[in-house]
């Protein structure tokens, strides 16, 4: 305990006093906190967002990480759902807003003819606090948890589009869905390839292919960081073929050929990185 370590170096200190420090008057580092997630949006076209479980006060909950190579942000929270992310990348300015680019959203995630006529015939609405955009689907009687939840990530998406320091942010995440949001997303190829580690195979020829397979990968990887440092638009064009060559290999195991197919679902977004170095 933090208690008795300060005691063995003789610092005599009560508990209720280490718990005032730990618990009270941290409004200047909360603001400095937040301060710090603006300042990382300003100076980056890239973030990198992770989310971990995390146990506090004795209850389950998890940990946001938003950052890059220039700066750190960590969130505590009940949520790791979609709406919990993008009003985390909201900062301090919350901020709801029905639009085209809203209404759009509502249609990609195939929400109910009703409620997308409904809050198309509302024309162009902001909201400037969460309280205020939940009155709002009141007022509309729009009481279905499901489509409350899939309209508010609609009008914070479109919130964050609208702002001019997030327009053209790029997501780096392990590919879960809750970072797959209004903004161009890029997966991480450590959590794609781990499928890749997971396989069980049955007999040599299964194990070569998967070792061949696995070797190919992180040659790749190798080839697409080499391009990092000195990109070009041959190198790139190379680099998309060896993907395609790679990922479309026949294999007579068919948990690789699942493996593979799934990685070439996801193609685009593991090599966003050719197109954003």
């Amino acid at each position: 305990m933090l208690l008795d370590w300060l005691h063995d170096h003789g610092c005599p200190i009560s508990e209720g006093s280490l718990n005032n420090i730990l618990t009270k008057g941290h409004g200047t580092f909360h603001q400095e906190k937040e301060e710090i997630l603006e300042a990382g949006h300003a100076c980056s076209d890239y973030l990198q967002v992770d989310d971990t479980g995390a146990r506090h006060q004795g209850k389950n909950g998890y940990c946001l990480f938003v950052g890059n190579p220039y700066f750190s942000y960590f969130l505590s929270s009940g949520s790791k759902s979609r709406i919990n992310f993008l009003s985390c990348l909201q900062g301090q300015q919350s901020f709801y807003l029905l639009n085209e680019v809203a209404i759009d959203s509502m249609k990609q995630v195939k929400m109910s003819e009703k409620w997308i006529a409904g809050f198309s015939a509302c024309g162009e609405k902001a909201f400037s606090s969460k309280e205020e955009w939940e009155s709002f689907l009141t007022e509309l009687e729009c009481a279905s948890p499901e489509q409350r939840r899939l309209a508010t990530e609609g009008v914070l998406k479109a919130a964050l589009k609208k702002n001019n320091s997030l327009e053209n942010m790029i997501i780096h995440s392990d590919g879960a869905r809750q970072f797959d949001t209004v903004f161009e997303h890029a997966l991480c190829w450590y959590h794609a390839g781990r499928p890749l580690d997971k396989l069980i195979p049955a007999n040599d020829l299964e194990r070569a292919a998967r070792d061949w397979m696995q070797d190919q990968y992180w040659r790749l990887y190798d080839d697409i960081e080499a391009y990092q440092k000195s990109p070009t638009k041959a190198e790139k064009q190379r680099l998309y073929q060896d993907f395609d060559h790679w990922v479309q290999t026949q294999v007579d195991y068919p948990a690789l050929r699942k493996v593979l197919s799934q990685l070439m679902v996801v193609r685009e977004e593991l090599l966003l990185v050719l197109e954003y170095p």
